[in-house]
């Protein structure tokens, strides 16, 4: 029987743990832990292990595969504790929404005969309490093993997320990462964002009286623990980064076209952009490839700046202005 160890029994950890139990008790055996003892008891009182213990570095000792199921903010930490209580041949793997920096960290400082694969799996969750056994059930599972990975630590976790239901296809580390900055942090910088800009707002006692359903839809990820969050973000902050820099030029277009006296055309630039917005969450939403959208042409880096300190009506006037002679040349 192959003993797996899972630190960190919250939504996702504990998901694993109910469904390994429920589909394949006789092929693993399934050790807990986790930082807050509360969500340790829960996980253990609800099934969800066969197994728990109540330090780390008992958890992780004879386990054949060891799963941090963490905040990635948590990982290299953990690594520096469990490093050497891992038994040769043991492969780690981690469900964390950062590959570079978890891969990183796991070359620096894991024993050498034991292998490491960063994954990711792309389901939705909060909190032990949503935890289940279908959890993994046909969904898709990102695995980013780096070139060092031995093939057979890989074909161990690819049978893991087999088992559990789900498909894995693979993926760089540098994609990984900035996909999930895309789609996962980028809605928690906007969701914040916009609720400082109105809750900082002198007005904010009678804007909040005005906040419905559409307002608490975009700001929900500001109601999330700002703990859970900021590991979020830190650990894969170069991505996240280079994700707020291109929210910042779509919003900078979308001042632009409010700005303009044209900005109600119907086939004006703003419909337009509004339409090509609107189909691709349409397409999202029903699962449809998505199209290619061409942007108009965006500001430089110099243009964001004179924006700065000129305004960007006038920015973009003068934009105008330097194009016309650049095409008469």
């Amino acid at each position: 029987m192959e003993r797996i160890t899972i630190i960190g029994l919250g939504y996702i950890g504990a998901s694993i743990g109910y469904t390994l139990r429920l589909n394949h008790s006789k092929r693993y055996e399934v050790v807990g832990f986790d930082f807050d003892s509360e969500t340790q008891r829960k996980a253990d009182k609800s099934g969800a292990l066969d197994k728990s213990e109540w330090s780390l570095t008992d958890a992780v000792t004879g386990a054949d595969t060891v799963v941090i199921a963490t905040p990635a903010s948590a990982a290299r930490s953990i690594f520096e504790d469990i490093s050497a209580h891992l038994k040769p041949g043991a492969v780690v793997t981690d469900t964390t929404n950062t590959a570079a920096d978890i891969t990183e960290w796991a070359n620096e400082l894991l024993p050498r005969t034991v292998g490491f694969i960063s994954t990711y799996p792309l389901v939705s969750g909060r909190g032990i309490e949503e935890a289940g056994g279908a959890t993994f059930e046909g969904a898709r599972w990102a695995a980013a093993p780096s070139p060092k990975a031995p093939q057979e630590a890989v074909r161990k976790i690819i049978r893991l997320i087999e088992d559990l239901g789900a498909k894995t296809f693979f993926i760089s580390s540098e994609e990984h990462d900035s996909y999930i900055a895309a789609a996962s942090n980028l809605p928690v910088i906007v969701s914040n964002a916009m609720m400082l800009a109105a809750a900082r707002s002198p007005s904010w006692r009678e804007i909040s009286k005005f906040a419905t359903g559409q307002f608490g839809d975009v700001s929900s990820a500001a109601g999330v623990d700002p703990a859970t969050n900021l590991g979020s973000l830190t650990a894969n902050s170069e991505m996240t980064i280079h994700w707020i820099e291109q929210m910042i030029l779509e919003l900078n277009d979308f001042r632009i076209m409010l700005d303009d006296e044209n900005r109600a055309d119907p086939d004006g630039p703003l419909s337009e952009t509004m339409n090509q917005a609107w189909d691709a969450r349409l397409r999202w939403e029903n699962n449809i490839s998505p199209v290619d959208i061409q942007r108009t042409e965006l500001p430089t880096s110099g243009d964001m700046m004179l924006g700065v300190f000129v305004g960007y009506g006038v920015a973009e006037r003068l934009r105008g202005i330097r194009n016309q002679k650049f095409d008469k040349l």
